[in-house]
C-alpha cells in the first residue's frame, strides 16, 4: 500500500511479459512476472535455495513463509504497487531464480524500490541473476515512476557484489557487523542504482 489510501491516485503496476533467455552452455529459461497462483512453486524455490545455501540470506531457519497461502497474499500486495515487482526465472516447469522489487509504502518513498534475489546454486554464474536484474531494471526504468533501486548484500557475497557493480549499482554504505551467522559477524553492504 501507499499508506493512507486517500493520499495517492491509482498508478500502473510493474509487469513483465514472459521472455526467453539462454545460458552460455545452451540451457533455455524464461523470466516473467510472478502471479499469485505461482506461490507454491515460488515457495519451493525459496526453500530449496535456503536449504542448499542457508547462510546467503537474512531470514534464518523457520523465518520464511509458513505456507503458500501466506506467500500468495504477499505476492498480491507486492504486485499491486506501482513500485513493486516479483519475477521468476523458470527452466521447464521448475523455478531456478526469483527477484523482487519491494517499493516504499509512502508517497515520499514511492520513487524507490528495494531489490532482493535468489538463484539456485546449480544455475549461478550462468547469467540468470544478471538477466533477472536487467529485466527488473528495465521494467522500473520504463515505469517512469521508479527512480531508484536499492539493495543490501553480505560482504562475503563477492559474486553478487561484482555483478551489481557491473550493472551500475554503487556502494552507498556499510553496516559493520550487522549480520550474525553461526557466531560470525558480517558487514551488510548497501548499494543503489539511480535510474
Amino acid at each position: 500500500g501507499w499508506g493512507r489510501g486517500d493520499l495517492a491516485a491509482p498508478r500502473p503496476v510493474l509487469k513483465v511479459a514472459a521472455r526467453e533467455f539462454q545460458t552460455a552452455d545452451g540451457r533455455e529459461y524464461t523470466i516473467a512476472s510472478v502471479r499469485p497462483n505461482d506461490a507454491g512453486r515460488l515457495l519451493d524455490h525459496v526453500l530449496r535455495v535456503h536449504r542448499t545455501d542457508p547462510d546467503a540470506d537474512l531470514p534464518a531457519e523457520g523465518e520464511l513463509w509458513s505456507n503458500a497461502d501466506v506467500l500468495r497474499q504477499q505476492i498480491r500486495q507486492l504486485t499491486a504497487a506501482a513500485n513493486g515487482l516479483y519475477l521468476m526465472a523458470t527452466h521447464g516447469p521448475g523455478p531456478i531464480g526469483a527477484l523482487l522489487l519491494r517499493g516504499g509504502n509512502y508517497l515520499r518513498l514511492a520513487h524507490t524500490t528495494e531489490l532482493g534475489m535468489s538463484v539456485r546454486r546449480e544455475w549461478r554464474r550462468q547469467g540468470v541473476g544478471r538477466s533477472l536484474v536487467e529485466v527488473a531494471v528495465k521494467a522500473a526504468r520504463d515505469s517512469g515512476d521508479v527512480r531508484r533501486i536499492t539493495l543490501r548484500v553480505f560482504e562475503s557475497n563477492e559474486a553478487a557484489l561484482a555483478l551489481y557493480e557491473q550493472l551500475g549499482f554503487v556502494v552507498e554504505g556499510r553496516q559493520k557487523r550487522q549480520v550474525r551467522i553461526k557466531g560470525r559477524y558480517l558487514d551488510l553492504i548497501h548499494m543503489a542504482l539511480d535510474l
